[in-house]
């Protein structure tokens, strides 16, 4: 799609675009007029939604570009890129789009899109797929305090274990809602290997080592020493050990075998960063697993798990 059909068919959508994705200095404005945009934008879009009562795929797609690129301005309040991901989600259902498994409210019936099997509908609900998982980690994170370097989930503590079957469990669930024909999508793939990996981190984590697996995911970063040495490993962590490391192999794996076209297609400020993480991880187990006073080594082989 050209620029002038952008501007005729999608105004909002470009509106979003040229906001959201162009930096600041991109755009040559100053502070004052950035913030304004920001401001002004949202407004667009909420007056779109609300005020006229309008569903679209044009607007589904300005909400995830917000989402996927979210700004705030230095005045004011604004919905949080979440509330952007679940009014996406909503009218994406509603539109029709979401698959026959996911059934549109109805009052939105008239409102359906006429065409919910097009390849445009069909990428429409995949970005809605990648933005829900990627609010599944965010979950993760939040309820493992992987971004609390002053809290320490033990990994070898059954309520820890208990929380990640909890956690499990949606992001299996939201797996299972995946319609058939993105099944085979490597992108969702990749997510859901990274999602499972933030989910088993903790096993890595003692009281003062959190903040070694934060960003950015660099060489000199990874320690030789300060890893948990537990003297009885419970049968959950044994068990956690080799799916975290069979995880992060599938998500290098799986990235290894996209198109380099994709690959560099795809946002660089989050996917780029989640394929560092998954190695920068299956690292670490290796440090650990190698280490002759780490009980760690008993339960991952080296030849067959690494």
């Amino acid at each position: 799609m050209s620029l002038d059909d952008l501007r005729t068919k999608s105004p909002v959508l470009l509106l979003s675009v040229l906001v959201y994705t162009v930096t600041q200095q991109t755009q040559g404005t100053d502070a004052g007029v950035h913030d304004e945009l920001v401001k002004e934008a949202m407004y667009i879009i909420g007056n779109e939604i609300i005020g006229r009562g309008q569903r679209s795929i044009e607007l589904v797609q300005a909400l995830l570009v917000a989402a996927f690129w979210s700004k705030t301005s230095r005045k004011g309040q604004q919905g949080s890129c979440y509330q952007l991901i679940q009014l996406a989600t909503d009218m994406a259902i509603d539109l029709g789009i979401a698959g026959p498994g996911l059934i549109p409210s109805p009052v939105a019936y008239f409102d359906m899109h006429e065409n919910t099997t097009s390849l445009e509908a069909r990428r429409t609900w995949l970005a809605c797929f990648i933005v829900r998982i990627m609010r599944l980690i965010d979950e993760v994170s939040s309820q493992m305090c992987l971004c609390q370097s002053a809290i320490f989930v033990d990994g070898n503590d059954y309520n820890t274990h208990a929380t990640i079957s909890h956690l499990r469990a949606k992001i299996d669930a939201w797996a299972d809602q995946i319609p058939s024909g993105l099944a085979l999508s490597q992108t969702l793939k990749v997510w859901y290997h990274v999602a499972m990996i933030h989910l088993h981190e903790v096993v890595l984590h003692t009281p003062t080592n959190t903040a070694s697996f934060t960003a950015p995911f660099l060489p000199h970063r990874i320690v030789a020493k300060g890893y948990p040495k537990p003297v009885q490993v419970i049968p959950p962590l044994q068990s956690a050990l080799k799916t975290l490391a069979q995880h992060c192999h599938a998500a290098i794996d799986t990235v290894a075998a996209m198109d380099p076209a994709l690959v560099l297609s795809l946002p660089t400020f989050c996917f780029a960063p989640s394929v560092l993480y998954s190695l920068f991880v299956l690292v670490n187990l290796l440090v650990v697993s190698t280490d002759p006073a780490n009980t760690y080594g008993r339960y991952l082989a080296r030849d067959k798990d690494l």
